[in-house]
Order: structure tokens, then C-alpha cells, then sequence
């Protein structure tokens, strides 16, 4: 046994140290909280109906293959999954085989931008939007997804110095 120094942060870290270990996989998944393991089925559901549309594979989806049938049927699981939970995105993209929040960032400005501008696009989500109500029962909202907009800083000119006008003459 570790002798650990008394103070609170150790004492949280060891408690929470063995209370993870005394839980079994199995049973971690049916302690967690409905909305978690429901997100968890409705994602599975998109990233499946979303691969079948394009003839693919879950595994396809989830793999890391950047063929366009590919990408553009993970962006669209990644945009609808998002509309659907309130999943984070480095939770989303933990989801869609490891991949970092940035790529998740980027399906859903993509997806929302062929969606407002492609009506093909929107048909086609709508299609997946349907067929997703259909096979869960989980009836996805018609939302905008909301992004951050970028806001310029006051730090700004010391990361970005070239824009930063050092003496003023309108450079």
C-alpha cells in the first residue's frame, strides 16, 4: 500500500482511485444517467443510418478513410448528432472514432452551410432526420446549430503581430 501525505487532494485522488477500480465495466454503463445512455443509442443509431445511406459501414464511419462518400456521410452523423444530444465536442468526436473537436468544429459549419445554401443537402438530412425517428423513436429538432462566432481580442496584436501598426501610419 502507497503512504500518502494527508491532504485533500490526495485523499480526493485515492478515494476516486479505488472507487473507479471497484466498478466493473458492466455495471459502469448501467450507473450512468439515462440522458448519457440514451445519447449514447441515438448516436450509434445516427452514425448507422448515416453509413447506410452512403452503402457504408459503421466501421467506415468511424474509420479513417478520407474518400468523399466517406467524409461527407460522417459529417452528416456528426452534424445530426449534434443537433440531436447536447454532447460536447470532444465527447462527439471521442464518439466518431477518436477524432479531435476541431473536426467535429468543422462538419458542423460545413453541414450547416451546405444545409442553408444545398437543397439537395437539406433533403438528404431530412431523409436521415426521418429515418433516424423512425428506428429510435427520438424525434430530432429542426435547430440551427449554434457556433461560436470568432470576437477579436485585446490580445490579439501579440498573437497576430503583423496586423499590430507599430508606428501608426496606417500599414
Amino acid at each position: 500500500m502507497k503512504h500518502l501525505t494527508l491532504n485533500r487532494r490526495n485523499l480526493l485522488t485515492a478515494i476516486s482511485g479505488l472507487a473507479a477500480a471497484s466498478v466493473a465495466p458492466a455495471a459502469a454503463n448501467v450507473a450512468m444517467p439515462r440522458s448519457q445512455r440514451q445519447a449514447r443509442r441515438i448516436i450509434e443509431s445516427i452514425i448507422d443510418i448515416a453509413a447506410g445511406s452512403e452503402g457504408l459501414t459503421s466501421a467506415d464511419i468511424l474509420g479513417p478513410v478520407r474518400e468523399k462518400p466517406f467524409i461527407r456521410a460522417r459529417q452528416r452523423a456528426m452534424y445530426l448528432a449534434r443537433q440531436a444530444t447536447d454532447r460536447s465536442l470532444p465527447e462527439l468526436g471521442r464518439r466518431f472514432g477518436g477524432r479531435d473537436h476541431t473536426t467535429i468544429l468543422h462538419a458542423l459549419r460545413k453541414i450547416s452551410v451546405l444545409v442553408e445554401h444545398d437543397k439537395s443537402e437539406r433533403q438528404a438530412i431530412e431523409i436521415l432526420r426521418r429515418a433516424i425517428e423512425r428506428r429510435t423513436g427520438f424525434s430530432i429538432p429542426n435547430r440551427a446549430v449554434t457556433l461560436r462566432a470568432w470576437r477579436p481580442s485585446r490580445y490579439d496584436d501579440l498573437l497576430y503581430p503583423r496586423f499590430r501598426d507599430p508606428y501608426g501610419i496606417g500599414l
